[in-house]
């Protein structure tokens, strides 16, 4: 168990951190980097759009599709879409931001029933942390804020409140997981 907890630590710790930064980037300037994201995205969209039309297009027959004509087509719309249209993909970037904390919350959950099964004594104050982000995540999944602003700097603050919280979780499982190698060695 101590091996497993240890492999695991670093990329725990990489995730909570990149989530701490995002928070505060989202909070400090919510504007520009829900547009910085909407452009990111259709940017890329458009490329995969650009590149299935050149594909098509091409002489090599061994690497064209049918269907990579209107594949083109359709990458190359929503791509432009977002570009014209960044205000409603914006809006639709809380719920899907919304949707992973919701799976963070989820998951978080069932590592506190993991420290339960574990015999930590103290699982159950992360069971509470884990069950508010949770509801935080499915608060952003309704979206009951008028604007996407707001949601934005609220997803900000999930977002350091959920790498703040696997930090605690971490530091919890590894204080428990030292207790036990010291008790079995």
């Amino acid at each position: 168990m101590y091996e497993l907890l240890s492999g695991l630590k670093k990329g725990v710790v990489i995730y909570s951190i990149i989530a701490i930064v995002m928070g505060i980037i989202l909070i400090v300037f919510p504007n520009a980097t829900s547009q910085l994201i909407c452009y990111g995205v259709a940017s890329i969209v458009l490329i995969c759009g650009v590149m299935d039309f050149m594909r098509y297009f091409s002489n090599d027959f061994s690497y064209r599709f049918q269907y990579d004509l209107i594949s083109g087509f359709l990458l190359c719309a929503i791509g432009v879409f977002m570009i014209i249209r960044s205000d409603i993909v914006i809006m639709m970037i809380p719920f899907v931001i919304g949707l992973f904390i919701v799976i963070e919350g989820i998951m978080n959950i069932t590592r506190s029933f993991e420290l339960k099964r574990w015999g930590f004594e103290r699982w159950s104050y992360d069971l509470l942390l884990s069950i508010l982000l949770l509801i935080l995540g499915v608060v952003i999944v309704l979206n009951p804020f008028d604007a996407a602003i707001v949601s934005i700097i609220f997803i900000g603050i999930c977002l350091i409140y959920d790498g703040l919280l696997n930090l605690i979780i971490l530091h919890r499982s590894s204080q428990f997981a030292k207790e036990i190698k010291h008790y079995l060695d």
